[in-house]
């Protein structure tokens, strides 16, 4: 059976490439370490401004973040990416003011509803920890709200003039959408697997308050919004943005506006982690940055971390594993084709085709019986097995 090891070399498979990792150090790190990613890219050739119009929408967010760091350390840069990034910084002025209205009006419905929330990702982070919503884009906003006042929240925003009547999804979030076209995303729970939770209950003792589109509002403690940003990064969909990356390093270095001598309580963080059951991917997120930004949490708790990870239960591998290509099916190939040898593989597939006795109950929602969980097992095995073949037939150096 595989080990962790190949468990966590799956999951880097989610990870920034090297060029991508070199633009984000150019955006994040002091001076010299700016300028050393950015003439490493200068050195491959790779075109920058090119990179932001077709690299997608992950690289794209990044502009305004490369505007300032581009001023800032004085590097090189040709015109046209410099009116580039100026462009994208003045436009994403203009949308942060659209966004903090919408977001204000949001609010006021939801305290005339008399509904709590909890503000969660960009918009929790834009003033808080970046200092400047224009560095830190906010596609969506998205609000952690008890489970019995999901719909009494969704119905309150439809009668404030939202559209939306999706029902809740399996992920445990609803969404409709403001006039002016951004989505409101309602969450019950932080995560979207099942397993992993983080339901309002938990959250709501473990806050903050801060300003946020002018107003005061409740977000996550800073390591819990690290540990959030983290796992979240895990799941596949989470791979097309790069702001995870820039979110962790922020907060790690500075948490809610806390400033360089900013201390969290870290043990905050290890609680979350043991009751979400999420040790596995939060250890390869927390080592790539430490890796590859020079932010860390202290010793005694990346050790803590690494030992959950290597005691993870079968379930929890097998979840962990099963978010690399969760909402991106292309993904998989790419995952099982990560680096690690042979057996490693065959270990991996076998787990894929033919999961843990509680993964088949976590999946199907029950505990299953000897017929339901024998014919569970027969669809997962035919189903997997065309995916699965050419990945074991892919040979590498590993």
């Amino acid at each position: 059976m595989a080990r962790t090891e190949a468990y966590t070399a799956v999951l880097a498979t989610n990870l920034p490439g090297a060029t991508e990792t070199l633009l984000l150090q150019a955006c994040l790190l002091d001076r010299e370490g700016s300028r050393r990613a950015w003439d490493a890219l200068t050195e491959l050739g790779v075109d920058v401004s090119d990179l932001l119009t077709h690299g997608g929408h992950g690289m794209r967010r990044l502009a305004p973040l490369l505007y300032e760091a581009l001023r800032a350390h004085q590097l090189d840069a040709d015109p046209e990416l410099l009116t580039r990034c100026r462009m994208a910084s003045m436009r994403e002025e203009l949308r942060a003011r659209a966004f903090a209205r919408v977001t204000a009006t949001v609010f006021d419905t939801l305290e005339e509803a008399e509904i709590e929330f909890v503000v969660l990702k960009g918009a929790a982070l834009a003033e808080p920890v970046y200092g400047n919503p224009v560095l830190r884009h906010s596609h969506d906003l998205e609000l952690l709200v008890p489970e019995a006042d999901v719909h009494r929240a969704a119905a309150a925003l439809r009668d404030a003039g939202c559209d939306g009547s999706e029902p809740l999804r399996a992920g445990g979030k609803l969404r409709v959408f403001h006039d002016s076209g951004l989505p409101v995303v309602l969450r019950t729970r932080l995560f979207e697997p099942e397993l992993y939770g983080g339901d309002w209950e938990w959250c709501r003792g473990r806050t903050a308050t801060v300003t946020v589109a002018g107003r005061e509002a409740l977000v996550l403690k800073p390591v819990l919004a690290l540990h959030h940003v983290c796992v979240h990064a895990a799941y596949g969909h989470g791979r097309s943005s790069l702001q995870w990356v820039t979110d962790a390093v922020l907060l790690v270095r500075g948490g809610m506006g806390g400033g360089p001598d900013f201390c969290p309580d870290w043990t905050d963080l290890l609680e979350s982690m043991e009751r979400s059951q999420t040790a596995l991917p939060l250890s390869t997120i927390l080592a790539y940055l430490a890796r590859e930004f020079a932010v860390a949490a202290p010793a005694s708790v990346t050790e803590a971390v690494q030992r959950s990870a290597a005691r993870a239960t079968p379930l929890e591998r097998e979840v962990a594993l099963r978010c690399v290509w969760w909402g991106r099916p292309r993904n998989f190939t790419k995952a099982i084709r990560a680096e690690v040898g042979w057996w490693e593989r065959v270990g991996l597939a076998f787990r894929i085709a033919l999961p843990s006795p509680a993964y088949a109950a976590y999946r199907l929602g029950r505990q299953p019986g000897l017929g339901s969980l024998t014919a569970y097992y027969a669809r997962r095995a035919t189903r997997q097995t065309t995916r699965l073949l050419p990945c074991l037939l892919y040979t590498s150096d590993a």
